[in-house]
């Protein structure tokens, strides 16, 4: 069949075609992916088959294969030979996510490598088509369920995708489903090419040994390739592949476009569902089969309760009002399968929206008042009907049955602000004599709908209401609260600041008014954004007291113990994230939590416990920057560095705070490749220019690399707005830098400052202490290094603080050597002159006997004591003159011998003066008692 197909389209044929790249052509084609080496290959192929250093392509066992090889990355290879305007392009793919998530499929109509449209196909079961112009995407059909696809759990799959682009028209069909249809005349001509997509990588394989250099996050295969760009067929192919549609796909296709807020496509395919079924029953209907005629009747209707009732709400939010309500008419008389009771509460609710869309507030009312006290069971969402029956009255200007309603509204959904708001506006218009405390009925409404927003981050709705807390709650301490919490989401730090601290002031003046830990947290949160994590301590504190279940709180107090004392087995550290650890799947910071957890066992090496904590933060999270962090320290403890830095290696947009391009920089630092390391620093940098943690670690890689002055640039580089005097880590190598410039006033103030932040920052009293010594200022280098003793040093630490020992000794002291036994004395290298010793007792062998005045070494008296001259003294065995005791440190050495010898030598006799006076006593009283 191959060699046939060949012979029709002519490949294999030795006369040279000229190819005009920008040609629009007609014709039919298909793709020969075999015998790599023949010299016409080019032409059998027409696809590009080169690779970079995010994807490869190559031709493999009769197949196109492009692998990715990182995550979050799309790449294409282009079929280079022609344009097409109308086009049906079929191919059979096999798509291998490798354990993780990938997609592949076709771009078409390309104008260029910003513009064109693209359909994918992705392992997880589900398709989408995107125009993407001048690099920006616009989504014609979000993830969509794919018709005969299903998840591949991360196993490979095969499919096949035909494309059928005719004028404005586009269908797609997926294994031989028609998938969809759409009209969008963005593009009318371009190149075709062939896409693969990688999302999510499975990157720790439970063998770390599988893992190697070249290994990709994602492969796809185009086995099969054929087009036809002629008009006639292309139209036939379109015409075939919407009588093949199944109205199951146009149901799916509205269900993604009702997601998207679409409500126009839903709508459409919606009705195309329904258009396909009729269609259907009519064929059967004509049939003479028995089995035919008999499913005719058991089967579903054309048009079910549920998707009358989901038109009714597609054409209210497209103002379609008289469509809405023949839909509602049409579920009212038709029986289906769903719960009738269900059905007549959603149809209650629906006919109530109608009348309020319709402005009909008497008719909505007069619904009301009926069955009033049985209106929550009437309604399957009663807290959505009380707010548009408070509208009903507020438009007709009964304010207080408004406020009442939205009042009731609010009590049965708590979660929903805009009640709440409603029925503060409601409160306001009201008059004295109708409501006398209604500015305090407002004020407390609002803060309801405050809280409601807040905790569902509705931040544009919360941020509509500051104005009202500022006029009605200016002394309230839970409306400033909630202005400076609105304002800590939108990052106004300053107002977020005051807005705080004035709400926890109100709140005190108050008594006995619990505490918000929210505002501790927040604040907490400002002070370590300004660097001064030392400050901020003591307000995670107070929010872990308020809140001690809390788990975010845990989580945030042990991060910041972690930096501040970096001692990953403190026990405070370890309750606070067992504490976090029992966070809810459900809770925002679950995956967060799991992440830091993940940090916390890389830094002591368990890549086991690692590993399980990023799963679940991989999963909770996705493909985030943190994320992949985590994963590249994990293989670089595996000894991948290779596999780790491609994991971080990532466009800028794709790692927004640097966080990647900083990690890369610290493996590398730790491998010694510093001039590689600052390339990362850089990037880091470039992207948040004033990142305090980025700027010091990049400074320490200048510094590494002996580049003093340009270190110096980094670590002071726009210095009032990283405000380093907050930090007393980036003012001690600010400091350090410093001296090696010779710049010591610079280096002593900038110390200085960091002390004033925290007295006992090792770091810092280790860099004055050397300063001192730089200038032999050696009791305060002395008073510095008792304040050393008493602090938890880090083994850096610890060993600088030797070091500074040793400098203060070498400085202070000598070792003078006898010549002959090598025995040493430590003296004082400047000690006060001490008069000449005139000694008349051998002194002991360990004591220096003296100097020879003529070589000038040194001898102790145990070497020289056996050959002292005839006036007994102690004489140099080469020169033969007699020793002398010229230096002064050896002089304090005996002085301080002789006066201890003589204390002693006084003392011995005074005692046998005592014991001789004794025996005379003695003598004397026993002489008197010997008898005459």
């Amino acid at each position: 069949m191959l060699g046939f197909l060949k012979r029709l389209f002519g490949f294999g044929s030795k006369r040279e075609q000229k190819i005009d790249p920008d040609a629009i052509v007609r014709e039919q084609w298909q793709a020969d992916f075999s015998r790599e080496d023949e010299p016409n290959k080019p032409a059998a192929v027409r696809f590009s088959i080169v690779s970079d250093k995010s994807y490869s392509a190559y031709l493999d066992n009769n197949a196109l294969l492009l692998g990715i090889k990182k995550t979050g990355c799309m790449a294409w290879t282009e079929n280079t030979f022609y344009r097409y305007q109308d086009l049906y392009i079929k191919g059979s793919f096999i798509l291998d996510p490798l354990g993780g998530y990938a997609a592949a499929g076709f771009i078409f109509r390309m104008v260029d490598n910003l513009t064109y449209y693209i359909a994918l196909v992705s392992s997880k079961g589900f398709f989408r088509l995107d125009l993407v112009r001048n690099s920006v995407p616009l989504t014609l059909a979000g993830w969509t369920e794919a018709p005969g696809l299903r998840d591949s759990k991360g196993v490979p799959i095969e499919f096949d995708l035909e494309l059928i682009c005719t004028g404005s028209r586009i269908l797609l069909v997926i294994n031989g489903f028609l998938a969809g249809t759409w009209d969008d005349i963005s593009i009318s001509e371009g190149r075709i090419a062939f896409a693969a997509a990688s999302y999510e990588q499975n990157i720790i394989p439970s063998d770390p040994i599988s893992i190697t250099e070249d290994r990709f996050t994602a492969v796809a295969k185009l086995l099969e390739f054929s087009l036809d760009s002629r008009i006639e067929d292309v139209d036939k192919r379109c015409t075939a592949a919407e009588q093949s549609a199944s109205a199951e796909g146009y149901i799916q296709l509205a269900e993604t476009y009702t997601a998207m807020g679409q409500a126009g496509p839903a709508l459409i395919h919606l009705r195309k569902a329904w258009e396909t079924r009729e269609t259907l029953n009519e064929e059967l209907t004509t049939a003479e089969d028995a089995v035919v005629l008999a499913a005719i009747h058991s089967s579903e209707p054309v048009k079910t309760v549920k998707e009358l009732l989901w038109a009714a709400k597609l054409s209210l939010a497209l103002e379609l009002f008289d469509d809405a309500e023949e839909y509602i008419k049409t579920a009212k008389e038709t029986e289906g399968s769903e719960s009738a009771e269900a059905a007549d509460l959603e149809i209650n609710d629906l006919d109530a929206a109608l009348l309020y869309s319709r402005s009909c507030y008497a008719d909505l009312i007069k619904l009301a008042e009926p069955d009033y006290n049985k209106l929550d069971s009437m309604y399957k969402d009663p807290s959505s009907f009380y707010n548009l029956l408070g509208h009903a009255y507020f438009n007709t200007g009964n304010y207080l049955k408004a406020a009442e309603v939205y009042d009731r509204s609010f009590f049965l959904n708590e979660k929903n602000g805009f009640s709440a708001k409603n029925a503060a506006a409601a409160y306001e218009l009201l008059n004295e004599k109708d409501q006398p405390d209604k500015d305090n009925l407002a004020l407390d409404r609002y803060i309801k709908a405050g809280r409601a927003f807040l905790a569902d981050n509705r931040y544009e709705e919360l941020g509509l209401l500051i104005p009202k807390f500022q006029y009605l709650g200016k002394e309230d301490w839970e409306a400033r609260a909630l202005a400076g919490k609105w304002a800590f989401g939108i990052e106004q730090w300053e107002t977020a600041r005051k807005e705080l601290l004035n709400a926890e002031q109100l709140r005190k003046a108050k008594r006995n008014t619990p505490s918000d830990p929210a505002i501790h947290y927040l604040l907490a949160l400002l002070l370590v954004r300004e660097g001064k994590k030392h400050e901020a301590q003591s307000f995670f504190e107070k929010a872990v007291k308020y809140a001690p279940d809390y788990p975010l709180f845990r989580f945030r107090l042990a991060e910041n113990r972690l930096f501040l004392n970096g001692d990953l087995d403190d026990p405070l550290l370890i309750s606070d994230m067992e504490a976090a650890l029992l966070v809810k799947e459900d809770d925002e910071s679950f995956g967060w939590i799991h992440n830091f957890a993940a940090h916390l066992a890389l830094s002591k090496g368990n890549v086991e416990a690692a590993r399980s904590h990023m799963d679940i933060a991989a999963e909770a999270l996705g493909d985030v920057p943190a994320v992949r962090v985590n994963q590249a320290v994990s293989l670089y403890l595996q000894g991948s560095e290779k596999k780790a830095l491609d994991i971080l290696e990532s466009r800028p947009e794709d790692d927004p705070e640097g966080l990647m391009a900083n990690c890369a920089g610290n493996l590398l630092v730790r491998s010694r490749r510093f001039e590689e390391a600052d390339e990362w620093y850089r990037r880091a940098l470039n992207i948040a220019p004033l990142n305090m943690l980025y700027r010091y670690n990049r400074g320490s890689c200048l510094i590494e690399l002996k580049h003093y002055g340009e270190a110096d640039d980094v670590l002071t580089a726009g210095s009032k707005k990283i405000s380093p005097e907050t930090n007393p880590d980036m003012l001690e190598l600010i400091a350090f830098v410093a001296v090696k410039k010779g710049e010591y006033n610079r280096a002593e103030t900038a110390i200085k400052t960091g002390l004033k932040i925290n007295p006992n920052h090792g770091p810092s009293l280790l860099q004055l202490g050397w300063i001192r010594a730089f200038s032999a200022d050696w009791n305060a280098v002395k008073e510095i290094l008792d304040r050393l003793e008493e602090l938890e040093l880090n083994d850096e630490c610890s060993k600088g603080r030797e070091d500074l020992k040793g400098r203060i000794f070498d400085a202070l002291y000598k070792t003078v050597v006898c010549n002959t036994c090598k025995r040493e004395w430590q003296v004082e290298r400047n000690p006060q002159s001490t008069a000449g010793l005139r000694l008349y007792a051998m002194p002991p062998d360990e004591m220096p006997a003296g100097t020879c005045p003529g070589c000038g070494t040194v001898y102790c008296v145990g070497c020289r004591k056996d050959k002292l001259d005839d006036s007994g003294r102690f004489v140099c065995p080469d020169c033969g003159k007699t020793l002398k005791l010229t230096d002064d440190g050896l002089k304090t050495l005996l002085n301080d011998w002789a006066k201890k010898n003589i204390k002693k030598k006084k003392k011995m006799e005074k005692e046998k003066k005592k014991d001789k006076d004794t025996i005379q006593i003695e003598e004397n009283i026993s002489g008197e008692q010997q008898p005459e």
